[in-house]
């Protein structure tokens, strides 16, 4: 998200850095990056919804990464540019 356009209106200050975060563990295979999804991330509730599955709760998700990165050499993800309908944030789409 460095170098991402994001809305003139004022969003919560750590929510670039919540993002990174979120495509950081995506991006680099690392034995933790289940958990530190699980952990990190999503509420003990959430719902990780991929194209190829949906990963519900804390264990789903924690167990997600490892067939996520199954015949996948590398992986980057970049942000262009952000857009929201909502003050807080809540609501964004991201385009990359």
């Amino acid at each position: 998200t460095a170098n991402a356009e994001w809305p003139e209106q004022e969003l919560p200050k750590n929510l670039p850095s919540f993002i990174n975060a979120f495509f950081e563990i995506l991006d680099y295979n690392t034995d933790d990056a289940g958990e530190r999804l699980a952990n990190d991330i999503f509420a003990p509730d959430g719902v990780f919804a991929t194209p190829k599955k949906v990963y519900t709760g804390k264990t789903e998700i924690a167990g997600c990464c490892t067939e996520r990165w199954a015949g996948v050499k590398d992986r980057i993800h970049v942000i262009d540019k952000v857009y929201t309908c909502k003050k807080d944030g809540s609501d964004l789409l991201m385009i990359g």
